[in-house]
């Protein structure tokens, strides 16, 4: 499989986001997580610094209301959906997100990668 570039990452973040109400590309980010949400002003600049600090896309973590109650989901990048880690890290992310009480998912940092 090609590498994709960061610019399909994007296109691939915002088409998830058209489903839901809000998604961010996670990445790991030495010991941290960090969020590229769909909205930032300039994902992908923002996406580019990240990776230049030794970040990795691992998946997109998104949400959506329904009936009242948020519904948190994830999926693992293609890079990454044969890594067993990757799905319980996205689970850990979205716990932590959730427990904030995140009205939205804004850039920024998630949690600790260690955690998972």
């Amino acid at each position: 499989m090609a590498r994709r570039t960061t610019r399909d990452l994007i296109r691939e973040l915002c088409s998830e986001a058209a489903r839901l109400e809000s998604a961010a590309l996670v990445v790991a980010v030495g010991q941290h997580t960090d969020l590229v949400h769909y909205a930032d002003p300039d994902p992908l600049t923002r996406l580019n610094r990240l990776l230049q600090s030794g970040g990795r896309p691992v998946g997109i973590l998104g949400y959506r209301t329904v009936a009242g109650e948020t519904r948190w989901s994830t999926r693992p990048l293609q890079e990454c959906a044969d890594e067993a880690w990757v799905p319980r890290y996205l689970q850990a992310v979205a716990a932590v997100e959730a427990a904030a009480g995140a009205a939205d998912v804004q850039p920024g940092v998630a949690g600790p990668a260690e955690a998972v």
